[in-house]
């Protein structure tokens, strides 16, 4: 063993020269997914939906063999864009290289552009050939190694709260056998913790080779409809895309390799086709971090995944949690789609569901039915789902009727008392539950550039975290980007939120209203192939109804730097001032590959990272950041265990890949 890592330090050490010129095409795709979360999402402080775009990216879709449904699991692909693919493939033969792409017609380039990074393009013979075993010379090795280590010490440490150290740490393998099985494993520790695999995961997934067309052992994900009854922690929030945020695109079966501690099964899963059906099936045994009301009961289930003091680690996997499925999928017709769900929950300890306005239970029960119809420019799809009390449903129609134009209807209802234990529907809140809206969205195509605009009103029928009263509010967005020649491009936004919430007017509290509205431009400049620039200012204004009105600002200021694909630099500076959290602002940041960050800021300070990505062998590469927030006006920062004293909080991160 101790040879072997002889040879290889000096294997990096005298090549690492020679293969300089090697491009890396993952890192480009890693900067792919930070401009796509960035300019999708506005205000998710810690995404998680890296985890569910690396995975597309990981196990790309062959574009010459892709059905309609199998490309708008991309992001941000709609009906319309994926029906023109396969259209022109089927009249003009396969896509032979990436650039073909681009030669289908009424897609602007922009839109195409988001197809790339998750597409391959297979020769025709290989479709041909039927796949009967797997070829055991055609293995695929992916390591991941990350540390993470804030350079201030949080209270927590300094109290003696926490029982482990201030290192996180991340390691993660997959094993991919002719693409055909594939083995996912990981480990994971996040600061305060003890245990370098306080979180461990595994998957084993088999792909047509076995009497079934999918089978998993392990961990899973199980995904149905529009997300009413069961999906993944991972969805789309609106955003800088007005139309295809809304309508949840599902694999229903996919192996989970992700670091988010919850909303994941641990068992046997699979899929089989059979006359025309498709089937999916699950059992899951796995444990929950719950809160205790007696030995018999719980309150609530914590997903955090944080297990640094005493009382996080006596919450640690202390329930039992037992769910099984079955999910079939029908097409009566070619273009309509169909699919039935039945799946159950048992927890060995009774779930305190009071404020649900559901009787306090171990057993819950869900059933859904999802539907899709495809008219060529018209698309339909929604769900309707029941806890066995309550139904939630949601309707969406798209619209491609006139070219360089698109359209979407939705409308949602979403009882105050409806239970979705694994639902993360589209909506205003998370939780898919008390709540109704109606979202509209538009999407313009023209020769000045493209605009996006969507309009979304809503009401909550019951009580919220913000009020004790029914409520109800409205927000509106409009996105334009264009370019304004091959090395410049412009965008610019505006978004104007306005909320009903429980506001206190001297000693009373009244329900007031209490509007954001935040107006941002961002420039583009690519000097050279090479060097970019990015600018961009944003302002930001906060008002209630009972007299507290705030303002905030930000500027930004990024250098991205590329040396023939092996050497990445990036250099950010942030200038903020807001008055308050009401008037935080944020910004998406590069971060280490599998990595995303989108903090807020707040009070008045200055924000600097600098990123490098370096590959020194075509199979490794070796990625670090380091980050400061300085605040001149505050003695610390945070509260509580995760309070960190001083003015300065600095992270410093490091990762190795290896691509074998």
């Amino acid at each position: 063993m101790r040879t072997s890592i002889v040879k290889l330090t000096w294997f990096l050490l005298l090549f690492s020269t020679a293969v300089f010129s090697q491009i890396d095409s993952t890192i480009s795709e890693n900067q792919y997914i930070y401009d796509l979360l960035e300019s999708s999402s506005i205000d998710i402080e810690d995404s998680k939906l890296i985890e569910e775009i690396e995975y597309l990216i990981e196990n790309k879709i062959d574009i010459n063999s892709a059905d309609v449904e199998e490309l708008m699991q991309i992001p941000f692909i709609d009906n319309s864009v994926a029906s023109k693919i396969i259209a022109f493939r089927d009249n003009y033969g396969f896509f032979t290289f990436k650039r073909a792409i681009y030669n289908v017609p009424d897609v602007p380039n922009s839109e195409l552009e988001k197809v790339l990074p998750f597409v391959y393009f297979s020769d025709e013979k290989d479709i041909d050939i039927p796949i009967t075993k797997v070829d055991p010379r055609n293995i695929n090795i992916i390591l991941r190694n990350r540390i993470l280590y804030d350079a201030q010490i949080e209270q927590g440490f300094l109290n003696g709260k926490y029982q482990g150290t201030r290192l996180a740490s991340y390691n993660r393998m997959q094993i991919k056998f002719d693409d055909r099985i594939k083995l996912y494993a990981l480990i994971e520790k996040d600061v305060g913790e003890s245990s370098y695999s306080d979180f461990h995961s595994f998957a084993l997934s088999f792909e047509k080779i076995l009497p079934f067309d999918n089978l998993i052992l392990g961990n899973f994900q199980f995904k149905f409809g529009q997300g009413l009854a069961i999906w993944s922690p991972y969805a789309f929030s609106k955003g800088s895309d007005a139309i295809n945020t809304v309508d949840r695109k599902s694999r229903i079966l996919r192996p989970y390799s992700g670091s988010n501690e919850s909303q994941f099964f641990r068992g046997i899963a699979f899929s089989k086709e059979l006359y025309g059906v498709r089937l999916a099936a699950f059992y899951s045994s796995n444990q929950a971090d719950v809160t205790l009301s007696d030995q018999n009961s719980f309150s609530s289930i914590n997903i955090s995944g944080l297990h640094r003091t005493e009382n996080e680690i006596s919450r640690k996997n202390n329930t039992n949690v037992v769910s099984s499925g079955l999910a079939l999928e029908y097409y009566p017709y070619k273009n309509f789609k169909t699919e039935f769900l039945y799946f159950n929950t048992k927890f060995d300890k009774k779930l305190e569901t009071s404020e649900r306005y559901l009787p306090d239970s171990d057993f819950f029960n869900w059933y859904s039915v999802n539907y899709s119809l495809d008219l060529n420019n018209i698309y339909f799809s929604g769900e309707t789902s029941s806890d066995g009390y309550n139904t939630a449903t949601i309707n969406n129609v798209m619209l491609a009727l006139v070219k360089n134009v698109s359209l979407i209807f939705s409308l949602r209802v979403y009882p105050f008392d409806y239970f979705g234990l694994y639902s993360n529907g589209f909506g205003e809140r998370n939780g898919t539950a008390n709540e109704t809206g109606f979202y509209s969205g538009v999407r313009l195509n023209t020769e000045y550039g493209e605009f996006d605009i969507y309009y979304d009103l809503y009401n909550f029928p019951s009580s919220t975290f913000s009020s004790t009263l029914p409520t109800s509010g409205h927000d509106y967005l409009i996105n334009y980007e264009t370019r304004l020649s091959s090395s410049l491009s412009l965008n610019a936004r505006i978004k104007i939120e306005e909320k009903e919430e429980e506001l206190l007017d001297g000693i009373e509290k009244k329900i007031g209203n209490v509007e954001k509205q935040n107006f941002r431009v961002s420039v583009d400049y690519k000097i050279n192939p090479r060097f970019r620039l990015r600018n961009r200012v944003e302002f930001v204004n906060y008002s209630q109804s009972f007299g507290n009105n705030e303002k905030g600002w930000l500027i930004l200021s990024d250098i991205r730097y590329n040396l023939s694909g092996v050497f990445r630099f990036y250099f950010r500076t942030v200038f903020f001032e807001t008055e308050s959290y009401n008037s935080r602002v944020y910004q998406f940041e590069n971060d280490l590959p599998g990595v995303m960050s989108n903090p807020p800021l707040f009070g008045k300070g200055f924000r600097w990272y600098f990123a490098v990505s370096y590959n020194p062998l075509e199979i490794m590469k070796i990625s670090l950041k380091y980050s400061e927030l300085f605040k001149p006006n505050v003695n610390s920062f945070g509260s509580g265990n995760s309070e960190i004293p001083g003015q300065l909080d600095n992270r410093f991160s490091f990762q190795l890949d290896f691509d074998l």
